[in-house]
């Protein structure tokens, strides 16, 4: 019975690992600090339940090491989403001056989908709470959730990422097309200034 509760660590400790590589590959600024904290800690009771024969607390211990593996999740998943959220920004910011439901027919949707995962982890953000988890409740939800909206996030950015060739063309396309307005104007100003001062 023991072994399959250190299985059971075993298992979040290794899922927390590939979390928190996963991240690291889109935010390249570096290690997701808290999350490696929060692993720490589950390794800290993990031996903690090695050493010690009340089985009461070694039970304790267990739960206590698995809570931390879920909130190290947590928190690689939260910087996670908002590093892929920022990237959605600039994609938004990018194409700004033209039309872009004609190369992704469901842009709206998707724009209103990013909006409710905003909203959401700026209600559960806790990176200005300072290891304060008495903001989420219920972890074991929590932290199962949170990786359903940062691969729902991922899937989102690969989309918009694989449209931005055919938005380059018609970005090009709006420039030629100011250009030539610009230099169509400029032309007729000219003649009508040739004009005034025949």
């Amino acid at each position: 019975m023991q072994n399959n509760k250190y299985k059971e660590l075993h298992d979040l400790f290794a899922l927390a690992e590939k979390k928190i590589k996963q991240v690291e590959q889109i935010n390249h600024e570096g290690l997701s600090i808290p999350s490696v904290n929060q692993l720490r800690y589950a390794g800290q009771h993990c031996l903690a339940s090695l050493v010690i024969d009340d089985y009461k607390e070694i039970e304790n211990n267990i739960y206590e090491a698995k809570d931390h593996c879920k909130r190290a999740i947590y928190d690689a998943m939260e910087i996670g989403i908002v590093t892929i959220l920022e990237k959605i920004q600039i994609f938004n910011k990018d194409y700004k001056y033209i039309t872009i439901t004609d190369v992704l027919p469901d842009y709206i949707n998707t724009l209103g989908r990013i909006r409710e995962i905003q909203s959401y982890i700026g209600k559960t953000s806790r990176r200005d709470i300072e290891n304060n988890y008495e903001e989420i409740q219920d972890i074991d939800n929590s932290y199962k959730e949170i990786q359903l909206l940062f691969d729902e996030v991922v899937q989102i950015e690969k989309v918009l990422e694989s449209a931005r060739p055919e938005l380059n063309k018609k970005i090009n396309n709006w420039r030629r097309g100011l250009i030539l307005a610009l230099i169509s104007i400029s032309i007729a100003l000219i003649g009508i200034l040739v004009a005034l001062l025949k």
